[in-house]
């Protein structure tokens, strides 16, 4: 195969050749120059007419000829001169056309162009070049409906990313050199999902935020430079889930946040500058799984109680008598909790309530009037060090019907 520098008809038969093949990968053939994608010479017969997925991996000497390969799903890779050939002149194709919807460019050093970009969905990865040859470049994309940056390091993101009005989706995901998402995303109005992880060198979020107005998901990753979310979130009615996860540098939540009244999951993970969560939040009445786990503990005495609905796990206890939707309860590694409050009594809907990591709870579980405040409990499970109650030590466990023991080293 290394000697091959050309496929045509002359190689995988000419026309009516492998009409039902779907899926075509091209890998590792570094001495590889053309791939003549039509069959006959006024380029209307297609090689591969029921082509959906192609992927072009280490041929660095690849061009497509008359016209890229009319399939769904387009996957390059370390194959510059691919991209290349798809504006050259004389190529009478683009990317895009016809039946190409997905693009992914990952290893490639060229700039992209204006005629390569028609699709509805683009993913670039570990592109050290990301300037564009066309002013117009973004004004082109009228289709683009899903955008994901990955690992380009050198790249920032261009002011006319408003431009592209018909995205619904946009990911940034390890992009240290981005320092600021553009404020121009204000005019992303159709935009449903926006994902920012690990993006240290972002310091906050856009002023206009609250124009996104569609906005279902919101999640805020490993990004270590934000200091705080802006309180215009409370616009976002339509959010439905919030992630912020290892922001250290967000120190509270705004009191904004009891203004999203469609949200359903609330996630927020080893944020250790938030120390308490918004009054507001009680409003949250739609709210059916909440994870809350930092190393600041939440105060007993809080209203982080009201947070929880469905499915908990969170590192302090506050009221619980609003919880009548309560269906999991999950108190991770609170050393400082040494009880749970009586109105746990009124959560009937509670099946599974699971303890890790908290010496002081096992020991309230060992007093037999605390255990019937949990008598309505389907399902609870204990994981401790050493001997609780009499039920163990060392690894192991015990199942006991409605109560499991799970003995385990203490790493806690």
């Amino acid at each position: 195969m290394d000697s091959i520098k050309k496929i045509g008809a002359d190689l995988y038969g000419g026309p009516g050749a492998f009409p039902r093949l779907e899926n075509l990968v091209i890998d590792d053939m570094k001495r590889l120059e053309e791939w003549n994608t039509a069959v006959s010479s006024d380029k209307e017969e297609l090689a591969f007419p029921c082509i959906s997925f192609v992927e072009i991996r280490r041929c660095p000497r690849l061009r497509f000829k008359p016209h890229p390969p009319q399939c769904y799903r387009l996957r390059i890779e370390s194959s510059d001169e691919v991209m290349l050939s798809s504006w050259e002149k004389g190529n009478t194709g683009e990317f895009g056309a016809s039946a190409d919807k997905h693009l992914h460019v990952g290893f490639c050093a060229v700039p992209l162009h204006r005629r390569c970009l028609c699709f509805e969905w683009l993913s670039i990865t570990d592109c050290s070049d990301l300037t564009y040859s066309s002013l117009d470049f973004f004004r082109g994309l009228t289709s683009l409906q899903s955008l994901t940056v990955m690992h380009c390091q050198g790249m920032s993101l261009p002011e006319r990313l408003g431009d592209l009005t018909a995205l619904t989706n946009l990911e940034i995901w390890h992009c240290k050199g981005i320092k600021s998402l553009p404020e121009s995303m204000h005019k992303l109005t159709g935009l449903q999902t926006l994902t920012v992880h690990d993006c240290e060198s972002i310091k906050s979020l856009p002023n206009r935020l609250g124009d996104l107005t569609c906005l279902t998901g919101l999640h805020i990753m490993h990004c270590k430079g934000i200091k705080t979310l802006p309180n215009i979130i409370k616009k976002l009615t339509c959010l439905r889930t919030l992630r912020v996860i290892e922001c250290d540098g967000i120190e509270s939540l705004p009191e904004g946040l009891g203004d999203l009244t469609s949200l359903k999951e609330l996630q927020i993970d080893r944020c250790r500058g938030i120390k308490t969560l918004p009054d507001s939040i009680h409003k949250l009445a739609n709210l059916r799984a909440l994870e809350v786990l930092t190393t600041a503990y939440l105060p007993m005495d809080s209203d982080s109680g009201r947070l929880l609905k469905h499915h908990v796990a969170a590192r302090g206890v506050g009221p619980l008598e609003d919880l009548a939707s309560l269906k999991e309860l999950k108190i991770l590694r609170c050393r400082s909790i040494k009880t749970l409050p009586d109105t746990i009594q009124k959560l009937t809907n509670l099946q599974l309530l699971e303890i890790s990591g908290c010496p002081g709870l096992f020991q309230w579980f060992a007093s037999k009037e605390n255990k019937m405040k949990l008598a309505h409990i389907k399902k609870i499970v204990c994981a401790y060090s050493g001997v609780i109650d009499g039920h163990g030590s060392g690894s192991g466990g015990r199942n006991t019907g409605k109560w499991v023991y799970i003995s385990t080293p203490n790493i806690f």
